[in-house]
């Protein structure tokens, strides 16, 4: 194998392996702030009623979250099921 070729792959190799690492970094470093935000403020307000209660009216006192969660878990769910269940296998 021609020498210059196999280092020329090695260093582009390299470069590109070190922007993988440092876009996960990156990445992971976002994701420890907002979670760290979440930790600090926002546990508090995580309870039972906030996923079991019906979603307040608007200008209301308190709040649930059993709609968003059904908005979150319907696109998901049908993608799913249009994914696993309903496509024929590829051959």
């Amino acid at each position: 194998m021609n020498r210059s070729l196999y280092m020329g792959r090695k260093i582009r190799n390299g470069i590109f392996l070190s922007l993988s690492v440092f876009a996960a970094l990156f990445g992971l470093v976002w994701l420890a702030l907002i979670l760290g935000d979440l930790c600090y403020n926002g546990f508090g307000s995580i309870n039972l009623t906030l996923f079991t209660e019906m979603t307040p009216p608007p200008a209301s006192e308190g709040g649930g979250g059993d709609r968003q969660a059904f908005g979150d878990a319907a696109p998901a769910a049908a993608a799913f099921v249009e994914r696993h269940v309903s496509a024929p296998p590829a051959h």
